[in-house]
């Protein structure tokens, strides 16, 4: 057996109270114990090393050069373990620890800064991991223990084992350019743009929205639909700027479009775009709370 095993955090606790006072009354004050109790937890200390660690007089009491020594390390052990108790605190109550988070690129766009300010005053502490990732890799990420939270927009089917709930809703505009015929309007339906280069994200990114969209394109397939993948949201407003297509984007995205472009708000059906955020349900963090309360705002 070790060495180390033969005491526990309450023998250093007791020897280290009698270092400070000299006493075994005042020791015993100290820790909240009766006398006796001190006496002879020191007295299993001494007989499981098999050293004296204290010199006891009917007036005094003094330890040993071992109990010195012993009692001087039981001093850097017990803030050690003080330490580690706080560490564990904070991490179990969500005020440090890692976090690691996924996201879709329009997320990061009206989304997730705001949430992320939030939590960085709340837990200065905390270590943030921030990947951009596709919905579906996020999904599998989560399930697989990898990713503890994740942000992505509502359609992507989501597997049993993710928990969700939406941040954020807002209405989904049509993104064409200052010029277009329909700039101006109160609202245009997609399938009203059959003609048009529909610009969207890469499919793989989230395959379920991808395909909803282009069927309101082209009249539940009715139509042939000319897509274009661009690689982000920027890229995309840059191709509806230079007339090259109309896309999809959401009010907050207006910012990011710039004023070559204009978005009409998407009718007939009317839509609407929600941003989840998912985590494994059997692995829920207290770093949630920073990120959600769980109440989109109103339509």
């Amino acid at each position: 057996m070790l060495v180390s095993q033969q005491f526990d955090l309450r023998h250093l606790a007791a020897l280290d109270a009698l270092a400070v006072e000299r006493h075994f009354g005042r020791a015993a004050d100290r820790l909240h114990v009766a006398r006796p109790a001190l006496s002879r937890t020191i007295q299993q200390l001494e007989r499981r090393l098999g050293v004296g660690l204290v010199d006891r007089t009917t007036r005094s009491v003094r330890l040993t050069p071992a109990g010195l020594e012993l009692a001087a390390r039981a001093r850097r052990l017990l803030d050690d373990a003080d330490r580690a108790a706080v560490a564990t605190l904070d991490v179990a109550a969500g005020r440090s620890g890692r976090l690691r988070i996924g996201f879709t690129g329009p997320s990061m766009i009206g989304t997730l800064p705001a949430l992320l300010r939030r939590m960085r005053r709340a837990s200065p502490e905390l270590r943030l991991d921030v990947r951009e990732l596709p919905t579906t890799e996020q999904l599998a990420r989560l399930v697989a223990g990898e990713l503890d939270v994740a942000f992505f927009l509502e359609g992507a089917p989501v597997p049993a084992e993710v928990e969700t709930t939406a941040v954020v809703v807002e209405r989904a505009m049509i993104g064409v350019a200052a010029d277009h015929p329909v700039a101006s309007a109160d609202g245009v339906r997609l399938a009203d743009l059959a003609d048009e280069t529909l610009i969207l994200f890469p499919r793989a990114r989230n395959p379920t929205l991808y395909d909803e969209l282009v069927d309101l394109v082209s009249g539940g397939g009715r139509r042939a639909v000319r897509v274009e993948e661009a690689s982000s949201r920027s890229v995309a407003a840059g191709l509806v700027a230079a007339g090259l297509g109309v896309s999809t984007f959401t009010a907050s995205m207006a910012g990011l479009c710039g004023p070559d472009v204009r978005l009409v708000p998407q009718v007939a059906p009317e839509r609407w775009t929600t941003v989840l955020m998912g985590w494994p349900r059997d692995r829920p963090t207290p770093l949630l709370q920073h990120l959600g309360d769980g109440s989109p705002p109103g339509r």
